[in-house]
């Protein structure tokens, strides 16, 4: 009876530390503090631009009119020294800001809504376009707003109804076409109200390196086209390549001779020729 006691015991502890094995072990495969996507629409990735833009412009005007001339009785080594230790100031102070704000580990999923326009099912290809976008802060002689050179997302001032403002917008030019088939564009049709653009982006408020202007840096992560109803991906993206190659340019052709040209151009609409003429003179005087 002892015995059988004992064993059930053994096997009892057992199980408990096989048990907590197995939790430390799922535990360290998941990674700490995993970034959670905050779900946006436009409007509220604006709201959150425009605040620690001017959280950022007020700070860096601030920090920008402490030293932008060396005191009358300054020796240069003692503005520097000075400019040195203002700077490393603003510097942690922005870096307070990142952290209570947690900019550091927040991840912003923006949805964009898509417009499915037309389907054709000889080439399997359904061209979409996005006319929303995400309303961003414009640039001032102290601060402006960047997205590093990718495929999918800009940033470009424009004036609307008189007033500059700057867009971040999705760089289909004119339109996306999705690969797909037509039963499930035939369903994508059906649900166009949830059908978006999910663009996954972080906001890098840092400024070690600042000089005479403050950077909001805006740097798109992934993007997808999704249902946002049931968060089926209809289309990944994946990751975002920053600063991708630029192609080569096209090798350009020699200019032909005026009277080569003019035997070209006149089989053209008259309206067209002088356009073609102008062109090529100027590639010539190139």
């Amino acid at each position: 009876m002892r015995f059988r006691t004992y064993r059930f015991m053994i096997l009892g502890f057992t199980l408990v530390t096989a048990t907590l094995a197995l939790e430390i072990h799922l535990n360290a495969q998941q990674p700490q503090d995993a970034p959670k996507e905050e779900i946006l629409m436009p409007e509220d990735m604006t709201r959150i631009l425009k605040e620690e833009w001017q959280y950022l412009k007020d700070e860096t005007d601030a920090y920008l009119k402490t030293v932008e001339k060396k005191a009358e009785f300054e020796t240069k080594a003692e503005y520097d020294d000075r400019v040195g230790r203002l700077r490393q100031t603003f510097v942690s102070k922005v870096n307070s800001h990142i952290a209570e704000k947690k900019f550091d580990k927040r991840v912003f999923a923006v949805l964009l809504k898509a417009n499915l326009d037309s389907y054709s099912p000889d080439t399997g290809k359904y061209t979409i376009t996005v006319r929303s976008f995400v309303e961003a802060p414009y640039n001032t002689p102290t601060i402006k707003c960047t997205v590093p050179p990718n495929n999918y997302v800009g940033l470009a001032d424009s004036i609307r109804q008189g007033y500059r403002s700057s867009a971040l917008y999705l760089k289909f030019l004119p339109n996306f076409k999705w690969t797909t088939g037509r039963d499930a564009a035939r369903i994508a049709k059906s649900d166009e109200a949830n059908i978006f653009f999910r663009v996954s982006m972080v906001v890098d408020l840092n400024q070690a390196g600042i000089k005479n202007q403050a950077n909001i840096k805006i740097i798109p992560k992934e993007i997808s086209l999704v249902n946002r109803q049931n968060q089926q991906k209809l289309w990944d993206g994946g990751q975002i390549r920053l600063n991708p190659p630029k192609p080569r340019p096209a090798a350009r052709k020699k200019a032909a001779p005026k009277d080569t040209l003019k035997a070209v151009t006149s089989e053209m609409p008259k309206s067209v020729q002088a356009d073609t003429m102008k062109s090529s003179t100027k590639d010539t005087l190139r």
